[in-house]
């Protein structure tokens, strides 16, 4: 016997712009341009997660987890992990399209005397989540930068404050850059897209074309080493959690939701798009 539904989830779903079968309604009061093309939404996805780049700060874990196998295998187990997550998510992100992502669906999927509460714990984690991965990508980017000014400059040595203040930097250039020209936010991210695919190309042919000595396959597959101090099973779950890092930020496009046609279609597309480029790129 299957369950009528309440009239509190049909007016919960009208008042959110959906129909009972889960499919976008055209809302009235709409604010917000729809400046990205799906093309920039794909390339926001993409360079949000920037699998191949962010994962070269992740390697220490997984290679001391087991060395070459404990980093290939580590990332094939994450990329299937999250390639399930993210099928799951794309799903919910088509049938409830809105700028708010993870606590709008959480509240419509819930049942109604959870899905307040649920909702507002969901919407906090997310903010705590933002706030956390803005500031490991920009330490992650300051790092790098005086790490490029100490390759020129041998004599030079990084100080702490010297990091902090370069990434409160970035943060100022980022609010003034999103506040002043939002129009100019999804160009820039497709060249980023481009600069990031071509910046693949060129590190992986650079680096096969100047290496003098190649490993055989065993060094890649085959000789587990566990430095970690763990015994080889949960040496081998810290590699994968480790790898799980190169695929983080996959919900970023489901932020954009708003501001792009047909978000029950370009959503999802960006969302399977950034991870398999994400596990086809870290992998190479």
């Amino acid at each position: 016997m299957t369950k009528e539904p309440e009239p509190s989830d049909s007016l919960s779903l009208q008042a959110s712009g959906y129909t009972e079968k889960g499919v976008t309604a055209h809302v009235e009061n709409e604010k917000l341009v729809k400046r990205y093309s799906p093309l920039s939404v794909i390339a926001f996805a993409f360079t949000t997660t920037n699998s191949w780049v962010v994962f070269g700060s992740g390697l220490a874990v997984p290679l001391a987890c087991g060395g070459g196998p404990g980093l290939i295998y580590g990332l094939i187990a994450a990329g299937v992990v999250m390639a399930v997550i993210g099928v799951g998510f794309a799903e919910l992100a088509s049938a409830f399209p809105s700028a708010g992502g993870q606590y709008h669906i959480v509240y419509m999927i819930f049942p109604p005397r959870v899905r307040r509460s649920a909702a507002f714990v969901t919407a906090w984690l997310t903010i705590i989540y933002i706030m956390a991965a803005l500031a490991s990508c920009n330490f992650f980017v300051a790092s790098s930068i005086l790490d490029l000014v100490t390759l020129w400059h041998p004599s030079y040595e990084a100080e702490a404050w010297q990091t902090y203040l370069l990434h409160i930097l970035l943060c100022i250039v980022g609010f003034v850059a999103t506040s002043l020209y939002p129009t100019a936010i999804g160009r820039l991210g497709i060249t980023v897209f481009w600069l990031s695919l071509a910046g693949f190309v060129a590190s992986l042919a650079t680096i096969l074309a100047v290496s003098e000595k190649k490993q055989p396959g065993s060094v890649v597959f085959q000789d587990y080493q566990n430095a970690s101090g763990w015994s080889d099973g949960w040496a081998f779950f810290m590699a994968i959690t480790g790898c799980l890092w190169a695929y983080s930020g996959v919900d970023g496009p489901t932020h954009l939701a708003e501001e792009v046609h047909n978000p029950s279609r370009n959503v999802p597309i960006a969302i399977f798009l950034t991870i398999g480029l994400g596990i086809i790129t870290v992998l190479a």
